[in-house]
């Protein structure tokens, strides 16, 4: 009698390991999905808030005026959303409440009055440039309800203005209470400079400062003004040969977007830009007052979700 090994006929099959990678990136799909659902909902929500509370009409009617604004400037509803909670003047006296721990970031509550559709809410048609030049990057409003953090912020900037205007870098300062600034986000530029840049003293002159002190932008890209620049000229990073800094609404952030040749900002990249910065606004004030997530997975993604929607759940 003899015997034989039995064979088990897979004995030769890898594991398939590439059904169970499919089903987990598809639950991340979702839950980015979801996510951004919830977030988009809480934008629009909240912009609906404060049409009905500064005008007193239903939730309704603060919709069809906010879908009417979106169709009169020819841009989507949610990122007219984004305007109108980032143009909200704020009451006389309002106090701000403090940004994310570390961020040096202050949010101002909602205010007191719509943006008048007659007026240009920062100077944007300054440059006389129709509405559809003077419109922020495609796909900004939408993108900006997946950044969580100044940071965030930063690198979702530089990716879409890298091919709009030429940015290669992009930095976000917060005036301190001392007067000075601090570096909140930045994107393009090494962990170096940015600890050397971390903090800026009120004396120090950068453009940043003066953007902010004077409430309107500063455009640094003729040849003749290196000592003004940000980092100063010589800088070995190479940065900031053309550089633009823009104060975001209210007045307390100021958005710097740096080039590495001195090639000047036409016209439709400053409407552009202003555009830019009106969408921040409307960001910070919404949720730049949240702290970063502490954690990380599918976990904190479920929390954001349910952190976004406009009702208790």
């Amino acid at each position: 009698m003899t015997s034989e090994h039995a064979t088990p006929t897979d004995s030769g099959a890898a594991p398939d390991l590439a059904t169970p990678a499919r089903v987990v990136a598809g639950q991340h799909a979702e839950i980015d999905r979801l996510r951004d659902l919830a977030t988009t909902a809480a934008v629009v929500a909240r912009a609906e808030g404060a049409v009905m509370a500064l005008t007193g009409v239903s939730a309704e009617a603060a919709r069809e005026t906010l879908t009417q604004r979106a169709k009169a400037q020819r841009r989507p509803l949610l990122e007219e959303c984004w305007i109108t909670l980032g143009t909200l003047s704020p009451p006389p006296g309002a106090h701000r409440a403090p940004g994310p721990a570390g961020s040096g970031v202050s949010v101002v509550p909602p205010a007191p009055r719509l943006p008048d559709d007659d007026v240009s809410d920062d100077g944007l048609s300054e440059d006389g440039l129709s509405e559809d030049a003077s419109a922020a990057p495609a796909g900004l409003a939408e993108a900006l309800v997946r950044v969580g953090s100044p940071r965030e912020l930063a690198r979702c900037l530089r990716e879409r203005l890298a091919p709009a205007v030429g940015a290669d870098a992009v930095v976000l300062y917060a005036r301190l209470p001392s007067g000075g600034l601090e570096l909140v986000g930045h994107a393009g530029i090494d962990d170096t400079l940015a600890a050397r840049w971390q903090q800026v003293s009120p004396w120090s002159g950068i453009p940043a400062l003066e953007a902010l002190r004077a409430g309107e932008p500063r455009w640094l890209d003729d040849t003749g003004r290196n000592g003004d620049r940000w980092p100063p000229a010589g800088d070995p990073s190479g940065h900031g040969r053309s550089q633009a800094w823009l104060p975001v609404p209210p007045g307390d952030v100021c958005l710097g977007v740096l080039r590495h040749d001195d090639a000047p900002f036409t016209p439709a990249d400053r409407a552009r830009l202003r555009a830019v910065a009106r969408l921040c606004a409307g960001w910070l004030r919404t949720f730049g007052g949240r702290p970063e997530p502490a954690g990380t997975g599918a976990a904190d993604a479920v929390r954001r979700v349910f952190d976004a929607l406009p009702v208790a759940a």
